[in-house]
């Protein structure tokens, strides 16, 4: 099955205002920052269902599932992702 990822808009956003915060402090820390983010959606996109459910989940009665990812830094980052069966 080919899969892909759609980003909404307001994520592309949130994407683009962490990369330029930490830009001025230092230019390969986002570029390391963005390629962690580019290697978690690949694991997303390869198997999305080997994901644990959000916590949200029950709450907005979806299916809703987390990823997470960290920087050299150490700082965990969390990706909350809906899968989707119709293709696009």
């Amino acid at each position: 099955m080919n899969r892909g990822l759609l980003i909404p808009d307001r994520v592309e956003a949130d994407i683009d205002c962490i990369f330029h915060r930490i830009l001025p402090r230092s230019a390969l820390g986002a570029i390391a920052w963005f390629l962690a983010l580019s290697r978690a959606f690949d694991r997303i996109v390869e198997t999305p269902e080997l994901f644990s459910l959000a916590y949200e989940s029950s709450a907005l009665r979806r299916e809703l599932r987390e990823a997470f990812f960290k920087t050299r830094r150490g700082r965990t980052y969390r990706i909350v992702f809906e899968v989707s069966k119709s293709r696009f």
